[in-house]
């Protein structure tokens, strides 16, 4: 790719958007883990809710460890009790046994924790877990949440944390529950910022592409040149060719501090798999081989949900 624009105070974002035509349908996604970078010496597990199975609660968990050594746990908090405000057995990893609530061995670098939520309404990321940690290295979570019935399994996130090599920014996608999907840049780093970043998003299995426009123009409010993939020339901003299923933009912004970002928000219809890969920059130094997938099907019935429902675990536990 040929990076054309680039400057220091600069976020630009070039996405390219390839669909395979299918039939209408409601759309239904696992919750998503992820980590956000406090940059003060802790991390923030986010759990995010599938947001086509709102309002209801959830149930999630969660093993956090680390990888190779370098890096060391010091302190683990509930980091938002209004949200997961109530403690649930869960089976600990760890022990092998039953853990009921937050479980941690500081000097194995072990954290374990099961908790239930309150009734959420919204699709926005719910702050979790804050995690203390000390030197540098990666921190990893695995584990399930559950919501409406169903357990969401081998959900995964990892950060890496305290290097003096800026963590530069990801990609993720978010679906809103309301037939579309939103693209997002997750950044680390405060700080200056310049890129160009471009991505090539196949769909497959009957889903269509109806729609594209930039989620946050007060964020993203440059159109930027950037490198068409579908027309092979220069394309400044948006470009859509509905009819080969087809959207491209180049975008910039100004300066970002560490937070998730909705940069492209798609309308999309039927179902199938929606990948994206690209490149993204930061502080002048460029992130390649970035990827984010997620899985669009039809939402269950409610015949199916209550089901479901008897069988799974349930998201919430409460004293009568």
């Amino acid at each position: 790719m040929n990076l054309k624009t680039s400057s220091l105070t600069t976020l630009s974002a070039a996405v390219g958007l390839l669909a395979a035509v299918g039939t209408s349908s409601p759309l239904l996604a696992a919750p998503l883990l992820q980590f956000v970078d406090n940059m003060n010496g802790s991390v923030t597990l986010q759990v995010t809710p599938d947001a086509g199975l709102l309002p209801g609660s959830l149930g999630a968990e969660t093993a956090l460890s680390v990888q190779g050594v370098g890096v060391n746990f010091t302190g683990v908090s509930i980091a938002d009790t209004t949200v997961w405000d109530t403690a649930n057995p869960g089976a600990n990893p760890f022990t092998g046994g039953e853990t009921n609530g937050l479980y941690t061995n500081l000097a194995a670098n072990e954290i374990f924790a099961a908790y239930g939520s309150a009734v959420l309404n919204s699709p926005a990321a719910t702050n979790f877990l804050t995690i203390n940690y000390t030197g540098a290295g990666t921190i990893l979570a695995s584990g399930l949440v559950a919501q409406q019935g169903t357990n969401f399994n081998n959900l995964s996130a990892s950060v890496g944390v305290g290097s003096s090599t800026p963590q530069l920014p990801t990609i993720q996608f978010v679906d809103n529950g309301d037939g579309t999907v939103t693209l997002q840049i997750v950044a680390y780093e405060s700080g200056s910022t310049g890129s160009e970043l471009a991505f090539s998003v196949d769909v497959g299995d009957g889903l269509l592409i109806t729609s594209a426009v930039i989620a946050d123009s007060a964020t993203f409010d440059m159109a930027n040149p950037g490198d068409n993939p579908f027309t092979g020339t220069v394309t400044n901003g948006l470009y859509t060719d509905f009819v080969a299923n087809q959207v491209f933009a180049s975008y910039g912004s100004g300066i970002l501090s560490p937070g998730t970002y909705d940069f492209l928000t798609l309308g999309v219809s039927g179902n199938g798999t929606l990948n994206a890969t690209g490149v993204v920059s930061q502080q002048g130094m460029l992130n390649s081989g970035l990827s984010a997938s997620i899985d669009l099907v039809p939402e269950p019935t409610s015949a199916l949900l209550l089901t479901v429902g008897v069988v799974a675990c349930g998201c919430r536990y409460r004293a009568a």
